[in-house]
């Protein structure tokens, strides 16, 4: 990073240097849709996993749809309130109409 100018005629040089922190603050405050879903996937899982512990004794553990549904459907009801909260992030309108179409998907399939 260059440093600031601090001379009076070295305000051009201050303008590149505050455009510059500005694109670079904008790049950040942008959300990678691939982080994204490592972050829905991995608490989808750990929500799965969770719901086994309140098995009471190890003989009554076996999988059950019915906890792997409900573990998608709390997944996919959490990408959509984490993509409200940061819609500022998450701008591409595309992408999170897709999501927001997994989500009725997947409540759908909840439901049968």
């Amino acid at each position: 990073m260059k440093p600031i100018a601090t001379h009076p005629g070295d305000a051009p040089a201050r303008r590149e240097q505050a455009t510059t922190n500005g694109h670079e603050k904008d790049q950040m405050m942008h959300g990678s849709y691939g982080r994204f879903a490592a972050m829905i996937v991995t608490s989808t899982a750990i929500m799965f996993v969770l719901m086994y512990s309140l098995v009471y004794r190890p003989e009554h553990l076996w999988f059950a749809d019915t906890r792997f549904l409900m573990a998608l459907y709390m997944g996919a009801m959490m990408a959509v309130v984490m993509l409200a909260f940061m819609m500022g992030m998450y701008r591409n309108k595309t992408v999170n109409g897709a999501i927001s179409q997994m989500e009725a998907l997947i409540r759908e399939l909840e439901q049968r």
